[in-house]
């Protein structure tokens, strides 16, 4: 390998190294959590979820009794009756009884003038099929918003993931034409004490200026894409564009490093992208016997009143408080199909999310499959694209000695230069492309590889 490049290459990495924060392997992790803390559909999603929650535990309530306590007054002004000053004793008595109407005055009025009531009811259900059939619906929708909001994270993480190493791949690459930078200018510089010393013509001093120029304009367009990548990885995260991006060194290439899969796949179904098709069936399902219940089973509740009521507060009145029990049996014996064809759409909302859910499942099986096959391939091309780096090392390094010796022409030189150049970017490549593949495993499945 040529001096000059291997000690870039070394001088780049104890850089990077040295600039690296404490516990660098956990850079990426703490960015995944801000993102996932700071994301608002995640906060959208969370809302939902929490909504869901208390949906379903409003159903469960309807198990419970219900009491409410009620007060009224009513005045009611009406014109009465003269009874032209009869005995009205007895009848009057006896009307006061009643709370309905009363005398006064050799008077009769109906309704009371005054009324008042105060009354403390319980209703309680004893058998309702379709309150706990409903509290299973919410419950399923609950674990559907959960499915969604479990789904999203795994998603976004592998977004985070994705960015991070679009920025990672950008910086090498900038380091990577940086060194082919460094050659070329040490060709130039190596060709003008050549021409100082009457061994080369100035039209090879051009030639190497000229591929000079040209890899300092790819230098500025990584140094771009390297920004726009920080702005992007920024954006995701919710963060200030400018903010500085930490180098996680747990995902710098190496060149000396063996990569391989750490541990065997894991092939069992997860429910990602399905859980929540699943449950919405399931809800559906549910909602149908609900629906279906009207007809077949009845409905039997509980009421219980317990207070007092007349035309004014007189506890002597034997008749002023009451109280009443009533227990009652409802039970929809036809209602002119509504009910069945209700619960046939329940029923065809059903068969549409089963069909989607094992789709999903097939889908997913499909796409695991393929997205590990990518992984395989792409690792057992590495020892390819490093020797082709080796190689092009070698014979740059060959080149390089006969120009100096004057036995190999400025065309072989920049070349071999422009070989080792691309053999280099390749291997960066080679890398984060697997790290891409990765991502794409964890987006496609909902899982994780690791590397050794």
């Amino acid at each position: 390998m040529n001096r000059a490049h291997s000690a870039g290459i070394v001088f780049f990495l104890i850089i990077t190294i040295a600039t690296a924060p404490a516990g660098a392997q956990g850079v990426l992790d703490s960015y995944c959590e801000t993102g996932l803390r700071n994301n608002l559909t995640i906060h959208r999603l969370n809302n939902d979820y929490q909504n869901a929650l208390w949906a379903f535990t409003e159903s469960k309530r309807t198990a419970g009794p219900t009491v409410d306590f009620s007060a009224g007054y009513t005045k009611n002004i009406r014109e009465p009756i003269d009874l032209a000053g009869g005995h009205t004793g007895e009848i009057a008595e006896f009307l006061s009884q009643l709370q309905t109407s009363s005398i006064k005055n050799g008077k009769f009025y109906f309704p009371n003038q005054n009324q008042y009531s105060s009354a403390i009811q319980l209703t309680q259900n004893i058998y309702n099929r379709q309150n706990q059939y409903n509290r299973q619906v919410k419950e399923e929708n609950s674990k559907a918003v959960a499915s969604q909001l479990d789904d999203f994270k795994t998603e976004l993480d592998a977004q985070i993931r994705d960015a991070y190493f679009q920025y990672l791949q950008a910086n090498e690459l900038k380091q990577a034409m940086a060194r082919s930078v460094k050659i070329a200018q040490d060709n130039v510089e190596g060709i003008q004490v050549q021409i100082g010393q009457q061994k080369q013509t100035k039209d090879i001093l051009y030639r190497a200026k000229a591929d000079l120029s040209n890899k300092e304009a790819q230098y500025r367009d990584w140094e771009n894409a390297c920004m726009k990548a920080q702005f992007n990885f920024n954006f995701i995260l919710n963060r200030s564009f400018d903010e500085r991006i930490l180098i996680d060194s747990a995902y710098l290439f190496q060149s000396q490093h063996t990569y391989l899969i750490s541990s065997a796949r894991d092939t069992s179904p997860t429910g990602y992208h399905a859980s929540y098709l699943k449950h919405n069936a399931d809800a559906a399902r549910l909602q149908e016997r609900a629906i279906r219940s009207q007809t077949t089973i009845p409905l039997v509740q509980l009421n219980a009143t317990g207070g007092i009521s007349g035309s004014n507060i007189n506890f002597n009145n034997k008749r002023l408080p009451y109280s009443n029990f009533e227990l009652s049996l409802k039970w929809n014996l036809f209602n002119n199909g509504v009910n069945r064809s209700r619960a046939r759409q329940a029923y065809f909302q059903r068969q549409s999310l089963e069909a989607q859910y094992n789709n999903s499942l097939m889908q997913i099986a499909l796409n695991e499959r393929s997205a590990y096959s990518d992984i395989v391939t792409h690792l057992a091309n590495y020892q390819s694209s490093l020797a082709a780096y080796q190689n092009a090392d070698v014979y740059f390094s060959a080149v390089r000695s006969k120009f100096d010796l004057q036995m190999a022409t400025i065309l072989e030189l920049l070349d071999a230069e422009e070989q080792l150049r691309q053999a280099d970017a390749n291997l960066i490549k080679w890398y984060y492309n697997l790290q891409f593949k990765l991502v794409g495993y964890q987006k496609t499945t909902g899982k994780k590889l690791k590397l050794e």
